[in-house]
């Protein structure tokens, strides 16, 4: 198995698009949406 191969694939999966959950995005190092940073002061 040619892991590079592989870590490009699941790449060019995961590009672009932003997600609401963590869970979904095992596998990748994807652009997760965040709610909420910090408390309104």
């Amino acid at each position: 198995m040619d892991t590079a191969t592989t870590t490009r694939g699941q790449t060019a999966e995961f590009r672009g698009r932003v997600y609401d959950s963590i869970a979904d995005t095992i596998g990748a190092t994807p652009l997760v949406r965040v709610h909420r940073l910090a408390r309104d002061a």
